[in-house]
């Protein structure tokens, strides 16, 4: 079992002094400027906070850069409907291993077509919608 650490006993000479949970996850990332998309890739969630999230990537991405995110989420809704994160960051060091903010973020359903079908409580027959 993975216990939550601060961040600067598991990365040595990070500034970060906050707990950080460690996760095996992936994740999408697109890097924005304004509406335009620069750049996409994939990446592999180390650990994260409340605030941050520390993740490894294919390409190197630059400090600064504006970020959209969506990861998968470990934890599922009690009908087994996984979920996935998405939040907007912005990177504050950078190379492989890519350490930036989160902001705005929202837990998203993995699946729109595994929601419950809506059912009338009017019997059927009776000629009658639900509003009525």
């Amino acid at each position: 079992m993975l216990l939550p650490v601060a961040a600067n006993q598991q990365f040595p000479g990070d500034r970060r002094t906050g707990l950080r949970i460690p996760l095996a996850t992936g994740l999408r990332y697109r890097v924005l400027t304004g509406p335009r998309v620069l750049l996409q890739g994939t990446g592999q969630v180390e650990n994260i906070s409340s605030r941050g999230l520390a993740f490894r990537t294919e390409e190197p991405l630059e400090t600064g850069s504006r970020l959209h995110v969506t990861m998968a989420w470990p934890a599922k809704l009690n009908d087994g409907c996984e979920l996935t994160l998405v939040f907007y960051g912005v990177v504050q060091r950078a190379g492989r291993l890519v350490f930036a903010t989160i902001e705005r973020p929202a837990f998203r359903t993995a699946e729109k077509s595994r929601q419950l079908p809506v059912r009338s409580a009017v019997p059927s027959g009776t000629g009658r919608t639900p509003y009525t």
